[in-house]
């Protein structure tokens, strides 16, 4: 499934940007946003839980 490899990117290279700049903890709660949303395949809702997620950073 390509976009799921896509999205398995998308999510490695999110958290290489985030993580130096957070805490360990944040960086983990943004994990698990990102695979709740690989688990339900929510790509849009998840978009929107990532800009949410600014706050973290």
């Amino acid at each position: 499934n390509t976009r799921f490899t896509q999205f398995d990117n998308h999510r490695v290279k999110f958290l290489r940007k985030v993580e130096p700049s957070s805490s360990f903890k944040a960086a983990r709660k943004i994990n698990d946003l990102l695979f709740k949303c690989r688990i339900t395949y929510h790509f849009v809702s998840c978009k929107n839980t990532l800009q949410d997620s600014d706050s973290y950073t």
